[in-house]
């Protein structure tokens, strides 16, 4: 299952990366989803601060 959902996200992001911000890209080509996460705006709380990097913690 969570394979799956890794595979979907490679496809969208692989199809999307030119629209996308090139942090965001970065974090999600190098699967730092946690970093991504907290790029968005998604909640920091739960993820460690050396996943979150200096400006998010």
């Amino acid at each position: 299952m969570i394979t799956r959902e890794i595979d979907t996200l490679d496809s969208l992001f692989a199809e999307h990366r030119r629209r996308l911000h090139p942090q965001l890209a970065h974090f999600l080509a190098n699967r730092s989803y946690a970093k991504a996460l907290a790029f968005l705006g998604g909640e920091a709380e739960g993820i460690p601060a050396a996943a979150r990097g200096k400006n998010h913690e």
